[in-house]
């Protein structure tokens, strides 16, 4: 489980897409509502996850 990068609330829930040969996790903070990507352990920006999508 990962902790909320803007309100730092443990209270998260995520899931993770594969297309092609990348992983990429979106997290869902329940507490402020803040949503991220991450590639690995990168934080990753909307449009390059739907480059990315559209890619595969």
């Amino acid at each position: 489980m990962s902790m909320c990068p803007k309100c730092g609330s443990p209270d998260t829930v995520g899931f993770t897409l594969n297309p092609g040969a990348n992983l990429l996790r979106l997290t869902h903070c329940r507490g402020c509502e803040n949503r991220w990507w991450v590639d690995g352990r990168t934080t990753v920006a909307l449009h390059d996850v739907l480059a990315t999508i559209s890619a595969a």
